[in-house]
């Protein structure tokens, strides 16, 4: 310690004891990505559900195919999906699906999807190629996914990430939601009860947000706060997730409440095309 400074406190070196100190350890390597050493410890171990934490999982807001028309056969470049990274990481040349992918029915009205499986090209953000790329602003996924599966945004709403690593499939979703008391953006001269939100009913079709998803839903049940809602399309989500519910009220969809998933009911993908 420097003499010339006497309000500093001053301490022999040899008279530490190194067992009574506090050790200083970085806790986090990434905040964004949620890593941490702990973290590394049990992906060193082999625990699957931190393998899964850290597993990339991107919802698709736009899908686009980037090959220009009249390009030779060579020089054709795989589907591109953008949209944000919810957690986990995802890097140049990880195995990746998508869910629920390829949706269809046979000739008995069976629901199947097929996720759709590729491997990740490229990863940019605006003007900038990356190695990796983590949770925050937008992200451009370079695939080798057949570009007619992904022009004109045909993949908005589906989940990209990681092999394993992504929730189930539901058809239906069983929720606890909340009304709101008043229509919102909509003026009733004269009639107070016009822009009042209704209970729900049984039968009644609405409009559910989940995600980047916008699906119909029928009504199946309805108990309290509880309701039961079967979707028109196959949503991968998970329990907890936040949805949103939308009425048709003259002509235009109007937001008349919101609900968390609690339980639903699951489709078991097929593998092979």
């Amino acid at each position: 310690m420097d003499d010339s400074q006497p309000h500093l406190s001053k301490q022999d070196v040899s008279t530490l004891k190194v067992e009574e100190l506090t050790p200083l350890t970085p806790d986090v390597i990434s905040r964004q990505a949620t890593i941490n050493i702990g973290t590394i410890g049990h992906v060193a171990h082999g625990k699957s559900t931190v393998v899964k934490a850290i597993s990339g999982v991107q919802v698709i807001i736009r899908s686009f195919d980037v090959n220009k028309p009249g390009s030779e056969v060579d020089d054709l470049k795989g589907g591109v999906a953008g949209g944000s990274i919810l957690r986990g990481v995802l890097k140049i040349g990880q195995e990746i699906e998508v869910r629920p992918g390829i949706v269809s029915r046979d000739s008995n009205g069976t629901l199947t999807c097929t996720p759709l499986r590729s491997r990740i090209v490229s990863l940019f953000a605006e003007h900038n190629d990356l190695q990796y790329a983590v949770p925050g602003g937008l992200i451009g996924v370079g695939t080798k996914i057949d570009p007619t599966l992904c022009r004109a945004d045909r993949l908005v709403g589906q989940v990209l990430g990681a092999v394993g690593a992504l929730p189930f499939i539901y058809t239906e979703l069983e929720i606890s939601y909340f009304l709101l008391r008043r229509l919102l953006g909509v003026r009733t001269e004269g009639d107070k009860k016009g822009a009042k939100v209704q209970k729900l009913s049984k039968n009644e079709v609405l409009m559910v947000n989940i995600g980047s998803l916008s699906s119909g839903g029928r009504v199946l049940a309805v108990k309290g706060d509880l309701a039961k809602i079967g979707l028109t399309n196959p949503v991968c989500t998970e329990i907890g997730e936040k949805i949103a519910l939308s009425r048709r009220i003259e002509k235009h969809w109007r937001l008349i409440g919101w609900g968390q998933i609690r339980r639903g009911v699951t489709i078991q993908p097929t593998e092979d095309l």
